[in-house]
């Protein structure tokens, strides 16, 4: 039995991938992890966010498959939009203990530079982001975190999500701090793992260039899905099937 682990991005928790890992849940069958990320602690860069990752991947061994589960087969790491900062240096973790991983998946990604923050890059690249996300008006907290208003998140995440799917995410987000986004990635090097990137035609919140900057830096093609930013919620088997590697 393959695993997946499923990383979360901003203002959301592992109950975005719900649809994506019943899919994946079905013949023939993965095991799926998808912890909540430490959105809500300040003080949590990226080796928080994949320690927490790492250690729901090892509570999960052996509970979902009688042969071990995670152990025994192979690991595809998945992160989406600000969960791609998290995925490769979870990746890197799993290899250096001896886990095969065997992909690493980027669903409407932030896509790391080795030993820079995404702050850098996005300053370097103005691209990442849509002219949309740029000028939003984002709730800012005195503890220094930002939650998105729902009008906001209608427009730029959920804005091909039919109703009742779009409220209940809206219902669940919760407010996001900002370490990792300006903290210099720790990988020194991308993880040798072969690497697929799902990008969104419609994506209101990541801009085309900057998904295309990362192909090529990483030499890789991109898979094009219809929709918006969140399609774990719109097209669940699709973006299953781009995990699998189908």
């Amino acid at each position: 039995m393959s695993t997946a682990i499923l990383l979360h991005g901003a203002w959301h928790g592992g109950w975005s991938w719900d649809l994506v890992a019943a899919a994946l849940r079905e013949p023939p069958g993965w095991a799926t992890v998808a912890p909540d990320l430490p959105a809500g602690d300040g003080g949590a860069g990226l080796a928080a966010y994949a320690q927490v990752a790492v250690e729901a991947l090892d509570a999960s061994d052996g509970e979902q498959s009688p042969n071990g589960g995670a152990r025994g087969d192979g690991i595809v790491v998945v992160g989406h939009s600000l969960g791609a900062l998290v995925a490769p240096v979870v990746a890197e973790r799993l290899l250096a203990a001896g886990r095969r991983v065997t992909a690493l998946v980027l669903v409407c990604p932030l896509c790391p530079e080795p030993g820079v923050s995404a702050r850098d890059q996005a300053r370097a690249e103005p691209g990442i982001y849509t002219a949309a996300y740029r000028t939003a008006a984002l709730v800012r907290h005195a503890d220094g975190s930002t939650s998105m208003p729902a009008d906001v998140a209608s427009d730029l995440i959920y804005d091909d999500c039919p109703a009742g799917p779009a409220a209940a995410a809206l219902a669940r987000m919760r407010p996001q701090h900002w370490k990792v986004f300006f903290e210099p990635s720790p990988l020194v090097a991308w993880p040798r793992v072969e690497t697929r990137i799902v990008a969104a035609e419609g994506d209101r919140l990541l801009g085309r260039p900057g998904v295309e900057a990362a192909a090529r830096r990483l030499g890789i093609d991109l898979t094009w899905l219809p929709g918006g930013h969140a399609p774990m919620l719109t097209r669940p088997e699709d973006v299953a099937i781009n995990i699998r590697g189908g």
